[in-house]
């Protein structure tokens, strides 16, 4: 008898110990990333420029939108970002973040996720829509540049001149998406990657074409002169052009933002 409760003792001290531990890591794991200390303040600087810095556990940005930093945050286009009040795209904040240990990389940006939700009362939630853009597509002619060993890749752009090393379609079509503005879709369907050049239509060509948000069920336009001459430009030299088509992408709907107390 005494074997027996004294069985029952130790089954029940272990279940005990078992459900702290599993509360504990539940309770760890529901807690978001956050900042140690982290302040926001309005930017005194005039629109035109912006920049962001960080080191091992810290964080500063200047001069950025409210839709910069969640473009930052999550790692996606601002094309991607859709909603919100009209002074996310016009207000400007200066950040600066601190953790409590060398944070870096996703985690460093898990952290802004949270800062942004408990300064701006942002809450958002993820959506995919059919948004007007363009595929990247190989020329009825044929490709103008050679396929190369894979290796260490790089892709730069100054002015309006692109040099790419070892770089991938879905490179080329990442880079054009962000350098022009408009949601352009790797659809070449090649996985080599190429050495090029690209001399690119100068950027006040660029007041055409179609903007991204949601278009569900709507045609994808014909290009604008930008996107005429960029797809031009692509033809001449690599031998590539753009296709206006409906695109799937995923986007962050924001569902409420609030303007934060400077602190």
């Amino acid at each position: 008898m005494r074997r027996t409760v004294f069985a029952v003792t130790i089954l029940q001290v272990v279940f005990a110990v078992v459900f702290h531990v599993a509360r504990c890591f539940g309770q760890t794991s529901a807690t978001p990333p956050a900042f140690e200390v982290a302040s926001v303040k309005v930017s005194k600087e005039p629109p035109g420029s912006d920049s962001s810095h960080s080191t091992l556990g810290s964080l500063s940005m200047r001069n950025m939108t409210l839709r910069a930093c969640i473009r930052m945050a999550y790692e996606v286009k601002e094309s991607q970002v859709l909603g919100g009040p009209k002074w996310l795209d016009s207000d400007r904040f200066d950040i600066d973040a601190k953790s409590a240990g060398a944070a870096q990389g996703p985690e460093r940006m898990a952290m802004l996720q949270t800062l942004l939700a408990e300064r701006f009362q942002l809450a958002l939630h993820r959506e995919t829509k059919t948004v007007p853009g363009y595929a990247l597509v190989v020329d009825k002619a044929g490709l103008k540049i050679h396929a190369v060993e894979p290796g260490k890749s790089s892709l730069s752009t100054r002015n309006t001149s692109m040099t790419a090393e070892k770089a991938s379609m879905a490179n080329l079509a990442s880079t054009l998406s962000r350098r022009s503005g408009i949601l352009v879709d790797d659809a070449t369907g090649l996985k080599s990657v190429f050495d090029f050049k690209l001399e690119l239509p100068k950027p006040q060509d660029n007041h055409a074409g179609p903007a991204g948000g949601d278009t569900q069920g709507a045609e994808a336009s014909e290009p604008g002169s930008f996107e005429a001459a960029l797809s031009n430009a692509l033809q001449d030299q690599l031998g590539l052009k753009l296709e206006a088509r409906k695109i799937r992408q995923d986007v962050l709907v924001i569902d409420r933002a609030e303007k934060p107390p400077e602190n």
